[in-house]
């Protein structure tokens, strides 16, 4: 068994526009403004809580980045919530050979999830009303969902699952010698595909929430917090 040099990876990055699952888009950046939060009140504690926890910018002008032709007839885009995040890992690796496949055995040392969002709103709504304004809560009900700690956690046991795990001899070897960048590239898959199952969680959630709620129009149900908690341990089962 041989001990490998220490690998540090940083993340691919992933950004997703979680309501309908589609790739971003750059068109309106250069037309966007921020909207400061020393311009408004100070927030109540709780969305407080999600502007730190949740890295919450806003930001308004231009038009929005989902395609409107997946909301019912009628319906106007008037928020949006854009998420971007990340993953960062450090780890150690070794590795057995066993005949035809190899056995890779990882210790992650550093581990890290980060998540920034960008509420982005049609009309600004003036600031005595903007913390009570609707739309600006449905938005945050949507940073709820992708700042539940419960994400990140299955995110971490998702990946600590790969302490273990093996590959092809053909996938890893190459001139009769194991390659140390594919055995790289086997741990950072391993680690994506733990990533975007949770990622595609998320994105159920916040469909499940504008379904549930009209895209805010209705409050949340009761039971939907305790559909999450079900459902987030079942990811990649």
């Amino acid at each position: 068994m041989r001990l490998l040099r220490t690998l540090s990876f940083a993340s691919l990055l992933l950004v997703a526009q979680l309501a309908l699952c589609q790739e971003p888009t750059t068109k309106n950046e250069s037309t966007q403004k921020t909207i400061r939060l020393k311009d408004l009140p100070e927030p109540p504690k709780e969305i407080a809580r999600l502007i730190d926890s949740g890295e919450v910018t806003f930001a308004t002008g231009g038009e929005p980045q989902l395609d409107a032709r997946g909301f019912p007839s009628g319906i106007n885009i008037v928020g949006e919530t854009r998420f971007d995040s990340k993953y960062h890992y450090n780890s150690n690796a070794q590795w057995n050979v066993n005949g035809s496949s190899v056995e890779i055995k990882v210790r992650f040392r550093s581990l890290r999830l980060v998540t920034k969002h960008v509420v982005w709103l049609k009309e600004v709504p003036g600031p005595e009303a903007f913390w009570t304004d609707r739309v600006v809560l449905h938005e945050f009900d949507h940073v709820r969902i992708s700042t539940d700690k419960r994400i990140e956690s299955q995110f971490f046991k998702e990946v600590r699952k790969l302490s273990s795990f093996v590959v092809p001899a053909s996938r890893v070897v190459t001139n009769g010698r194991v390659d140390n960048a594919k055995i790289q590239r086997a741990i950072r898959e391993r680690v994506k595909e733990s990533f975007e199952r949770i990622s595609d969680y998320v994105r159920i959630r916040y469909r499940e929430l504008d379904r549930v709620t009209r895209h805010g129009l209705l409050p949340i149900p009761q039971n939907f917090d305790e559909e999450a908690s079900a459902s987030s341990t079942n990811v990649g089962r």
